[in-house]
């Protein structure tokens, strides 16, 4: 077992926070600091900065916690081996909200899947990675472009991007020029959000910019954005996968963008450093094994 003065470092660096920190460990706040300068003055390093009421690990921190990390989890599959009782995998997985919303429901069975325990975080692009970024999930499904360079990014289904409309609007089932649009007002998702990043791109390469529409309001939510646009009050590029209920139902339609042609790679992402195959290939199988076709 480790010493549990690093323990204690360990849940400082998670929370960088000595209150959280000592609250969760049943500690007194003084008593977490005793650990952390015991830990310094052992080891004659400096372990985390406190200014501004801010604490930041420093480099010695964060390698430090990366190894105690890797060091419970030997632990943990030791102890496991020996009492002949091997844990079930654990995955933390986020989705973007189009994913979380309508392709998991529809295409995977994360629910009932013995001897494997799923958690699921559902956000928008950006904050996904950032929770990837601070090992707070394994892996992200993400529904936009991705920093191919930075990250691992595996595809695993592409999806159009469509611009839905109210069939009451007099562009419903039409083809027309992009800059006959500017004229309408865009609803779209929040910051952040995949779909947007994807004709924010698209609109790019066309040397043109979402701006150009006559207004331009933010909805953060896919199921009031749709209420909106079925009500005319404005038009939206969505993900085909999160209107096929009301293209069936005829309470949403869409226009068609003359010589343009808008898809989206949906992906699964996790830090270079954390690849493992065998998890990954597990992964995109229980996200995949109901689709047809996939990519």
């Amino acid at each position: 077992m480790l010493d549990y003065r690093y323990q204690t470092f360990l849940m400082v660096a998670k929370e960088l926070n000595y209150t959280k920190a000592a609250k969760k460990l049943s500690l007194s706040q003084p008593a977490v600091t005793k650990h952390i300068q015991y830990i310094e003055n052992h080891l004659n390093i400096k372990l985390v900065n406190y200014q501004d009421r801010q604490i930041t690990l420093t480099a010695n921190g964060r390698y430090l916690k990366m190894k105690i990390e890797e060091l419970e989890a030997e632990i943990d599959d030791i102890k496991f081996h020996l009492s002949g009782k091997m844990p079930a995998p654990h995955f933390t997985l986020g989705a973007s909200r189009t994913i979380g919303e309508y392709y998991i429901p529809s295409y995977t069975e994360l629910l009932n899947i013995p001897d494997l325990k799923i958690d699921l975080v559902v956000d928008n692009t950006t904050q996904l990675l950032n929770l990837l970024e601070e090992n707070k999930i394994n892996y992200a499904f993400i529904s936009g472009p991705i920093d191919k360079d930075k990250y691992y990014t595996r595809p695993f289904y592409r999806d159009n991007v469509v611009l839905a409309c109210s069939p009451e609007h007099p562009l419903a089932g039409k083809t027309v020029a992009l800059a006959d649009l500017f004229s309408e007002n865009l609803l779209s998702r929040e910051q952040g959000s995949g779909v947007c990043d994807s004709v924010e791109h698209f609109m790019l390469k066309q040397g043109l910019s979402c701006k150009q529409f006559k207004q331009k309001t933010r909805i953060g939510n896919i199921a009031l954005l749709k209420n909106y646009i079925a009500e005319n009050k404005g038009i939206g590029f969505l993900y085909a996968i999160s209107i096929l209920e009301e293209l069936n139902d005829q309470t949403l339609e869409t226009i068609t963008i003359q010589d343009a042609s808008l898809y989206q790679d949906f992906y699964l992402v996790c830090d270079k450093k954390n690849y493992k195959k065998n998890e990954v290939e597990k992964i995109i199988h229980l996200f995949t094994k109901n689709l047809n076709p996939s990519i």
